[in-house]
């Protein structure tokens, strides 16, 4: 049964913000809060899908110390997913927004090897209509 995956970040400036969305399991769960890690330069402090999850097997991105983007800026990932019961939208979308996002992923979709760090995210986010997501659509900065 889908949760969602609540995740709260703490930025260089010792700023907390947070991100979530739709998540399948506690496997999925740790996969996609790592992947989290990987597109943010904050560090991940803490973590809840129906119950708090162990972080600690998480590492801190090592970019945190020459953060330039705080919390206050986001990253914002599109996602979507075939959904095969509606007639009139055959894809499901879904936003996951990224607190303190390291930069070079807004490129990630033209080739960029930092489409290395965004990819790895297709899967483990479903839509609202559980559906499992199998494109990045578009990635963009964002403001909260």
């Amino acid at each position: 049964m889908a949760r969602i995956l609540h995740i709260t970040i703490k930025d260089i400036n010792g700023l907390t913000s947070g991100t979530h969305f739709w998540c399948n399991d506690l496997v999925t769960a740790v996969a996609a809060c790592q992947s989290i890690a990987n597109l943010s330069n904050g560090q991940i402090v803490g973590a809840y899908l129906a119950e708090p999850l162990d972080i600690t097997q998480i590492p801190s991105n090592t970019t945190s110390n020459n953060n330039v983007e705080t919390i206050k800026t986001r990253a914002v990932v599109r996602l979507s997913g075939p959904d095969p019961g509606s007639v009139a939208s055959p894809r499901s979308y879904c936003r996951v927004t990224i607190p303190a996002p390291v930069g070079s992923i807004i490129n990630g979709l033209t080739g960029d090897p930092a489409g290395a760090l965004v990819t790895p995210f297709i899967g483990k986010v479903l839509t609202p209509s559980d559906v499992t997501t199998d494109k990045i659509e578009k990635v963009y900065y964002g403001r909260r």
